[in-house]
């Protein structure tokens, strides 16, 4: 797209043309499309976006007149608290191209409101399944599908915003998101790291694939904890029975995202779930099992895959 900074709705410099990505609440422009460094940031907190439409008698300000003169459809970000003291016109080449960009951008900025983000930029550690990690770091681009979640709903992961065909997907029923404690051998760039387990099938035997995730920041790693946690919570119902011992016992989802799994006061279902045969506890999620691990006042430390729990609790039982 082209842009042009503005003050009162005029232009204060020259226009550029420039490859916009948007990444959760912040808008990225670099020179082109394989430039990866010297990119401009501009938050979309606090912003609103406006498109000349019919219902507001396609109002537009100077710049924005400029722009549709060029016979470009023209939009602006601007910022009534004057978080940002100028306004940014944009102009696109087509009207679909700026209704998409709109779009997205409101969507951002609501984004922005809630501090849940639905999509963006992460990275994933490669090969990440029962524990063995067999390749690098890779930048992804993920996005949480829209609208209400269903059972086959899936966190999907793209080369970039921009790709179609997915590199790859987590399921989200059945899975579960934590903070790891500490993580052996992470690059200092990877620091800001989360776990999201899930359930697949692996030469016809059910397995459980841990995906490690890494943020740029505390809060947008935060952030997405958050908001996968409320995509998953109400996938995941917990299982009655718990009289039968080859059945989970009635749980409560937690509001700890590092480790505890159940509600406090729930004592009785974390007796019954530590005395579990092995295979039935490989059912458990991770945060079930570090919530026994608690419970049975044993420090998981920088325990993460499900096999070192289960270990873990079984030590415990046998000492």
């Amino acid at each position: 797209m082209t842009k042009v900074k503005a003050v009162d709705g005029r232009a204060t410099g020259w226009p550029e043309k420039r490859w916009m990505v948007l990444q959760g609440s912040t808008l990225y422009s670099y020179k082109d499309s394989k430039s990866e460094q010297d990119s401009k940031a501009q938050t979309l907190e606090n912003a609103i976006c406006t498109v000349p439409t019919r219902a507001n008698g396609y109002q537009m300000v100077p710049a924005m007149q400029a722009f549709a003169k060029l016979h470009k459809y023209p939009f602006m970000l601007s910022w009534p608290n004057k978080s940002v003291a100028y306004e940014v016109v944009f102009a696109a080449s087509t009207s679909a191209d700026r209704a998409a960009w709109a779009t997205a951008m409101k969507d951002a900025i609501m984004r922005a409101k809630t501090g849940a983000p639905t999509c963006g930029w992460l990275y994933k550690e490669g090969g990440r399944k029962s524990g063995l990690s067999m390749s690098g770091w890779k930048r992804r681009w993920f996005a949480l599908p829209k609208g209400k979640l269903t059972p086959g709903s899936e966190l999907k992961y793209f080369d970039s915003p921009t790709s179609t065909t997915p590199k790859g997907a987590i399921k989200l029923h059945g899975s579960d998101v934590f903070i790891p404690k500490q993580v052996r051998g992470i690059k200092s760039e990877y620091k800001y790291n989360f776990c999201v387990t899930s359930e697949a099938l692996e030469k016809g035997k059910a397995t459980v694939i841990c995906t490690l995730l890494a943020a740029a920041s505390v809060e947008e790693r935060n952030m997405w904890v958050q908001s996968l946690s409320d995509a998953i919570k109400p996938l995941n119902l917990p299982v009655v029975d718990a009289g039968d011992k080859h059945r989970l016992p009635t749980v409560s989802p937690g509001t700890d995202v590092g480790a505890s799994g159940l509600q406090a006061g729930a004592q009785t279902n974390l007796e019954q779930m530590k005395a579990l045969d092995r295979d039935v506890l490989e059912t458990l999620r991770i945060k079930q099992l570090k919530s026994v691990l608690e419970y049975m006042g044993v420090d998981y430390g920088d325990a993460v895959e499900k096999k070192d729990l289960i270990h873990k609790i079984i030590e415990k039982r046998s000492s």
